[in-house]
């Protein structure tokens, strides 16, 4: 089975590198534009491969679940299918959600412990749960392929917390970027991180 994470597309705050937590940020334009692209580029994949249908499980804030619609669309698979799930919601910043990287900063000088804030590996936890729930249910479904689309801070938390996985943690997740896990015995294997899905279909026509 193939796991597949995708971020969802650029929002205003994401320009404006504001930390982007719980709250209902939509897709700008350019964002919507990544979404279009990267399910065009990824059902060509996807024909290209003769994959089956996946199951697509999204984040029920909107700049995720309208590019799990897109994706979904692309792939001929009606919206009603998508299952969303409050486990894939972006990691909770607390006070700190909507600083830019320069307020929160300053915020950290006078206030060093903020416990509201979810711990990554809390994110980690809650998010590795959902996925065991849904490779089960593929499993029961003969399903070889589960789509997650998901936030930047999920899917960071998420793969922080694999053994033998080597990620350069400075580098951003790009918009729409997809990291695809690929179970071998009883581990994941990660044999593509943070690419574009044009990159990933283009990677089948060499």
């Amino acid at each position: 089975m193939k796991l597949y994470f995708i971020r969802h597309g650029e929002t205003d705050w994401n320009i404006q590198k504001r930390l982007q937590g719980r709250e209902d940020i939509p897709m700008n334009a350019a964002g919507r534009e990544q979404a279009a692209q990267c399910a065009k580029y990824l059902s060509l994949y996807w024909r290209e491969k003769g994959y089956s249908e996946p199951l697509i499980v999204t984040s029920p804030l909107s700049r995720a679940w309208d590019t799990a619609a897109a994706i979904a669309e692309s792939l001929g698979i009606p919206k009603d299918r998508i299952v969303r799930d409050d486990a894939l919601v972006e990691r909770d910043y607390g006070s700190q959600s909507g600083m830019t990287y320069q307020e929160r900063e300053e915020y950290e000088k006078t206030h060093p412990d903020s416990p509201e804030i979810e711990t990554r590996e809390q994110t980690a936890r809650r998010v590795w749960a959902a996925v065991s729930t849904y490779r089960e249910r593929c499993r029961r479904q003969g399903r070889e392929h589960l789509i997650l689309v998901t936030h930047g801070g999920c899917i960071r938390s998420a793969l922080r917390s694999l053994e033998d996985v080597e990620i350069d943690w400075d580098k951003l997740l790009l918009n729409t970027g997809v990291t695809i896990l690929e179970e071998d015995g009883n581990r994941l294997r990660m044999p593509v991180h943070n690419w574009s899905a044009e990159a990933l279909y283009l990677s089948t026509q060499k």
